[in-house]
C-alpha cells in the first residue's frame, strides 16, 4: 500500500468548522425573504452562491461554511431563512424516536418543509441576483437543503 505525499491544500490548511463560531455576514430582507444571511463583499460580482441549510435552520457551522466560501471565492453567499413563518426542526428531537415525534416529523416534512415548496423560492433569489448583474449562480444545500438545491 502506498502513502499519498501530496495532501489536498484545502483539507490541510482550512481550519475545521467551530461550534462557537461568530458569523461574519449580515442579515437583510431579500427576494421575498424577511431574513437572508449574506456573507462576502459588500456588492455582488459576477458570481454569487445560494446556500440552503438543513432542517435545523441557521447554525454557526453552516454560516462559517458560507463565510469560508465567500472569502475563498470573493463572492457573496446568500442563505435565506426558508423556515420563516415556521420553525426549523430541533436538534433534541432528531432523530425522532417517539411515535408522536415521528408523526410530527412526517407531517412537517410533507407540509411546510416539503422541498418542492421551496424550489421556486430559490429561483426567486437567483432571479433577483441576475437582475443585479450576477452572471453565474451556484446553489448548494445540506441534507434537506440538497433536495431543495437540486
Amino acid at each position: 500500500m502506498s502513502t499519498v505525499h501530496n495532501p489536498n491544500k484545502a483539507c490541510c490548511t482550512i481550519p475545521p468548522v467551530q461550534s462557537n463560531y461568530s458569523p461574519k455576514g449580515t442579515y437583510k430582507a431579500y427576494a421575498g425573504f424577511d431574513k437572508v444571511y449574506v456573507a462576502g463583499p459588500a456588492n455582488p460580482g459576477k458570481l454569487a452562491v445560494i446556500c440552503v441549510f438543513d432542517i435545523f435552520g441557521f447554525k454557526p457551522q453552516t454560516q462559517q461554511g458560507a463565510d469560508i466560501l465567500a472569502e475563498e471565492l470573493g463572492a457573496q453567499v446568500y442563505m435565506p431563512d426558508f423556515f420563516e413563518g415556521d420553525e426549523p426542526w430541533t436538534l433534541d428531537k432528531f432523530p425522532p424516536t417517539k411515535p408522536e415525534d415521528q408523526q410530527k416529523f412526517q407531517e412537517w416534512f410533507a407540509g411546510f418543509a416539503n422541498p418542492a415548496n421551496h424550489v421556486p423560492r430559490v429561483i426567486k433569489v437567483a432571479e433577483a441576483l441576475k437582475s443585479e448583474g450576477v452572471q453565474f449562480i451556484v446553489t448548494y444545500g445540506f441534507c434537506w437543503g440538497g433536495k431543495v438545491a437540486l
